[in-house]
């Protein structure tokens, strides 16, 4: 057990492996020969169980379908107490991977044949976990799945998907995201002072500018030699503050990379060089 501050997070949480038990019973297929086997490992717990996903369901989509296989089993756990709502298993399993800053629930081994659940035990991120300790103490804020997964994928240096956007402004009002550019998000600089590396918070906003650069100076090369006005550039960098805009293109500028004709914004930006 990893003991963190007010807080003891146990190597596997009973209510994780509960819920992976009982799916894996509930939606395995029982057409085909074979049992349910659970392999614990020092560090991780994998759970297989025969025949592969319902159709229409994929490790990228297990939390958005809710097909059970075996619909009156997964009533009588309902009915029995054993889990909280049908079809709810999996996002607890992810919401509280998160919240207890470990990996998320490995579902990318399963095949047709075999469903093959894979669940780890230590903690990756604890400051993470202490983050999102504080604001529930403080706010009493109530996260949905959604909110776990945007976290995790920030965490992870990966751009939130799309189909969560929704959630991020609440998330930034509570001070756990900051918006950099246009649809690029980090986690908060109180994240990296808490975690330690505050550099990577500068790093990582550096590099979303430097990538906004690299757009601006593609578009210009693709336009040719008409020259670019600045009212394409924002619509390129859409949600990015024209000042914004304005103090790359200065930036590019001064590094002798492009160069302007004409005043204001009926200026022409071009690639200093381009043919």
């Amino acid at each position: 057990m990893t003991r963190f501050e007010r807080s003891v997070i146990s190597l596997g949480n009973e209510r994780v492996v509960r819920e992976a038990l009982l799916n894996a019973v509930a939606h395995r297929n029982y057409q085909m020969q074979g049992y349910v086997l659970v392999r614990q490992y020092p560090e991780t717990l994998n759970i297989e169980s025969p025949g592969g996903f319902p159709y229409g369901v994929t490790p990228d989509t297990i939390l958005d379908c809710s097909l059970p296989r075996n619909r009156l089993i997964a009533e009588i756990f309902e009915c029995a107490g054993l889990v909280e709502r049908a079809g709810q298993g999996i996002n607890l399993m992810f919401e509280l991977s998160v919240r207890e800053a470990k990996a998320l629930p490995d579902y990318t081994r399963s095949d047709a044949s075999n469903v093959r659940l894979t669940i780890n035990g230590l903690l990756i991120d604890p400051a993470l976990l202490r983050m999102i300790q504080n604001i529930e103490e403080q706010t009493l804020t109530q996260f949905a799945t959604e909110d776990f997964l945007v976290l995790h994928e920030l965490s992870s240096g990966y751009r939130p998907s799309k189909i969560y956007a929704g959630r991020i402004p609440r998330l930034m009002d509570l001070g756990l995201l900051e918006k950099v550019e246009r649809g690029h998000y980090v986690l908060s600089r109180k994240y990296y002072i808490q975690k330690g590396e505050p550099g990577t918070h500068t790093r990582r906003v550096g590099l979303i500018a430097e990538e906004c650069k690299a757009l601006i100076e593609k578009h210009i090369r693709l336009s040719g030699n008409r020259g670019v006005p600045i009212k394409e550039f924002q619509e390129l960098l859409s949600g990015t503050p024209s000042r914004r805009v304005r103090y790359f293109l200065d930036q590019m500028r001064v590094a002798g990379t492009l160069r302007s004709e004409g005043r204001g914004r009926g200026a022409l930006w071009f690639l200093i060089g381009q043919k």
